[in-house]
């Protein structure tokens, strides 16, 4: 909502109304909570007009009208132009003070920021200037100006870092802060020992652009133990060393985690993340990594997700899955996911076996860089046949990055047809395969030949698999007469739920998609599970 609305709606202390002046409401109308859940339907259509009107409708209105729409404001700038225009001026896309507002409409500045409760601050040189900022600073020292303030995120240029304490309150629940230059560190570290004195009951930290330096090692330790008690999570890029490990490792209510440990640790706690239940790793060369994982013993850790970015650890997803293993994971991970940029790792029997262990995992993915002619997916029947055995309750599996058009996958039509049998709850499915198997199986089944043991329950499948979404990307398509409806009715026939086929774009599969679209229009063409 803009500000020049918000100038229309007057502050009103709704409870100190007389009974008197409130029977020209309904009375479901004169409870502060009805009001608000109305004001918030409203707000969520985007209906700001009628917000307005419904708030002049009678002074009672007002207050918890107010009261959601700032609760909602997260563009402080706004409030910045409720001051009278003679203290402000909008010159080149910027704010600018033209004088320092007096006592009185600073205070009526701050009924205003005490219903703020998120606040999204970006890209401040191309909206306010540097000595306006320092006004609202120094406004800031006296007392909190956002005392309610509950989410705060700051991205802007190193310049405006000493700012940052301005918006601070000991109110502050979850605080996100991107660090734009690598060069000024001497300005990462008293602002990180701000939000440890301001901010004693943050429960999530989201902290981008820190470096390797020692002085931002003791104030992020220092801020971690501050907070340790209420913090529940903490992802801090790109990096973090020795001290804030420790320190992170023995924080009792962490549940999510996400960072790239950069140094190798000397001795591990008997206790590692001990709450801890969802983790977000960065690998790069000389991580430790593989020293870390076999000892998290969390009894709630249920997801994890791995990148490597580097593109010489090409061993890295055989030696996540061994770790993992030695981690005693088995029964509570239920969603593991590798995105590996190594243009050398190859998806094979070696690779997958490792996780073979994980019989409770919903969600597996398996992703790197797979490309025509340098293709390193090598699974076979064989390798998704035991998978499909050892996690029957994957609701996704994604094999490998967007399938290519190589066309030197071992994986045929039979493998999804074991995966449809196998794991009913399987929702999408990400993998290469040979799409020329089921056309030459339907030809050979036309021509009353009989084919081998397993092909016909390609045509006679009794599957419940609820699988909607199928990624092909641009799979080698059979240059066969009507093979895209021959594959479309077989994928049917395996699959009774499907209606999405993603694919790249100009790719064949967009017919077949279409083919699948007219059949689900035909009752009689769909068999039923």
């Amino acid at each position: 909502m803009s500000h020049a609305s918000y100038q229309v709606i007057s502050a009103t202390n709704f409870r100190s109304i007389p009974r008197s002046q409130r029977r020209g409401i309904p009375r479901f109308l004169q409870q502060e909570r009805v009001v608000k859940t109305i004001t918030r339907i409203l707000s969520a259509l985007n209906a700001k007009s009628t917000i307005v009107a419904f708030a002049t409708v009678c002074k009672s209105l007002e207050r918890p009208v107010l009261d959601v729409l700032w609760e909602s404001q997260d563009d402080w700038l706004q409030l910045l132009k409720c001051f009278p225009p003679d203290v402000w001026q909008d010159r080149d896309n910027a704010f600018h003070f033209l004088r320092n507002p007096i006592p009185a409409e600073w205070a009526r500045l701050r009924v205003y920021a005490s219903r703020m409760v998120r606040m999204n601050v970006m890209l401040l040189q191309k909206s306010i200037s540097i000595p306006s900022f320092q006004i609202l600073n120094m406004e800031a020292n006296n007392s909190p100006l956002f005392p309610k303030l509950r989410t705060l995120s700051w991205r802007t240029g190193w310049d405006f870092v000493p700012f940052i304490s301005s918006f601070l309150s000991p109110s502050l629940l979850s605080v996100t802060i991107y660090f734009a230059d690598d060069n000024f560190n001497v300005l990462r570290v008293p602002a990180l020992y701000n939000l440890a004195s301001e901010c004693r009951h943050l429960e999530e930290i989201h902290l981008f652009g820190l470096t390797l330096d020692r002085g931002v090692d003791d104030a992020m330790s220092d801020l971690l133990l501050k907070s340790g008690n209420t913090l529940r999570v903490l992802k801090l890029y790109p990096s973090i060393q020795v001290k804030v490990t420790y320190v992170a490792m023995a924080l009792p209510n962490l549940r999510e985690l996400g960072t790239e440990f950069a140094a190798i640790l000397p001795s591990l706690p008997p206790s590692v993340f001990p709450a801890l239940q969802s983790l977000n790793l960065w690998i790069r060369e000389g991580s430790p990594w593989v020293q870390l994982l076999p000892c998290i013993r969390g009894p709630a850790l249920e997801k994890i997700s791995v990148y490597c970015a580097d593109t010489s650890l090409d061993a890295v997803p055989s030696m996540l899955g061994r770790s993992l293993s030695g981690a005693q994971l088995h029964r509570t991970l239920t969603s593991l996911e590798f995105v590996g940029q190594g243009i050398r790792w190859s998806l094979n029997h070696e690779t997958l076996l490792p996780f073979f262990a994980f019989r409770n995992l919903t969600r597996l993915s398996l992703l790197g860089h797979c490309q025509a002619g340098d293709c390193h997916f090598s699974l076979t029947d064989r390798d998704i046949t035991g998978l499909s055995f050892a996690m029957p309750n994957l609701t996704f599996l994604g094999l490998g990055s967007h399938p290519c058009n190589a066309g030197t996958t071992q994986v045929t039509f039979a493998s999804l047809v074991i995966l449809s049998m196998n794991c009913r709850h399987l929702e999408q499915l990400r993998i290469h395969f040979d799409a020329t198997s089921i056309v030459k199986q339907t030809l050979a089944k036309s021509k009353n030949t009989l084919p081998r043991s397993g092909e016909a329950t390609l045509f006679t499948s009794t599957s419940r698999c609820r699988l909607n979404t199928l990624h092909v990307g641009s799979i080698r398509f059979p240059d066969v007469p009507h093979s895209r409806w021959i594959i479309a009715t077989a994928l049917l026939h395996i699959f009774p739920h499907l209606l999405q086929i993603k694919h790249s774009a100009g790719s064949i599969w967009k017919d077949v998609q279409d083919c699948i679209t007219i059949c689900r229009m035909i009752p009689t063409a769909i068999p039923g599970p």
